[in-house]
Parts: structure tokens; sequence; C-alpha cells
């Protein structure tokens, strides 16, 4: 399905339109701007799925405190925080 995705031509094309349209000015940015505008946009999506990430794996984390598991496999399991 990812290849599917990734190879598809109206991928690239639509990609193209929207940058044009959202973006007026991105052919004439410098090469920071357009690496400073990747790294924006990434960490916004990252910091908006990160509280619910977190609260499921705190969940996760704490129901595997209730049930009897091995002091070891515990440890592994909490070193992700």
């Amino acid at each position: 399905m990812i290849t599917f995705i990734l190879l598809c031509p109206g991928n690239a094309i639509r990609s193209i339109q929207e940058m044009e349209h959202w973006y007026v000015d991105y052919k004439n940015a410098v090469f920071i701007d357009k690496i400073c505008l990747g790294i924006i946009s990434s960490t916004s999506i990252l910091f908006s799925y990160f509280f619910v990430l977190m609260f499921f794996s705190l969940v996760l984390w704490i129901s595997t405190l209730k049930i009897q598991i091995s002091k070891k496999v515990k440890i592994i399991g909490t070193l992700q925080f």
C-alpha cells in the first residue's frame, strides 16, 4: 500500500499545486528557509499528537504495573519514559 501511495503520480502533482497555493514565495525561498519551514511543520504535527500518545502510554504503563509480570519486563517497559 505504501509503495502505491509513493509511486502514484497524482501525489507529486498535488504537492506542487499545494505548494504554489499555500506558499506563494516558495520558489524564491532560500534553502535555509525551506529547511526551517519543514522543521516547523514537522514539529507542529508531532506536538499536536504528543499529548494523546503520552496519555495512552501512561494508561498502558499503569495497566502493566497492576498485572503480574516479572520485574525485568516491568523495568524494560518503563525505560521509554
